[in-house]
């Protein structure tokens, strides 16, 4: 009866595991998300949901006081890029699908710019 019981435990505990590894999971898409979403609203200074390359340009320099090794040949280029469908602005989900590559050709480190987004809003 003891192997019985042992065995129910290692599954009760593979099954507990694997809801905690999905939660953590989750946990962590959720507070991507949430710093993103505050990220954006960073760019979006006028608050109508879409990044302008006017309002892209402001926060490039607003960024640019908090990190120097911010890349400002890469500006424009990477407007373009983040603007999949070419309306001339960057709305939540291009900014969403496309952050990383976003903060990788600027040239800021995305855990740095996370870690400091309280001290540049």
């Amino acid at each position: 009866q003891i192997p019985e019981t042992l065995a129910k435990d290692r599954r009760i505990y593979r099954a507990l595991k694997k809801y905690r590894n999905n939660l953590d999971e989750r946990r962590r898409a959720d507070l991507l998300e949430q710093c993103l979403r505050r990220l954006f609203k960073l760019f979006d200074t006028n608050g109508d949901d879409t990044i302008l390359p006017e309002e892209w340009a402001d926060t490039q320099a607003l960024l640019a006081q908090h990190f120097s090794s911010l890349s400002e040949d890469a500006i424009d280029l990477v407007f373009e890029t983040a603007d999949k469908n070419r309306d001339g602005r960057v709305d939540w989900q291009e900014f969403k699908d496309g952050h990383q590559s976003i903060m990788e050709a600027l040239g800021v480190p995305f855990r740095e710019l996370l870690n400091r987004l309280h001290d540049i809003e």
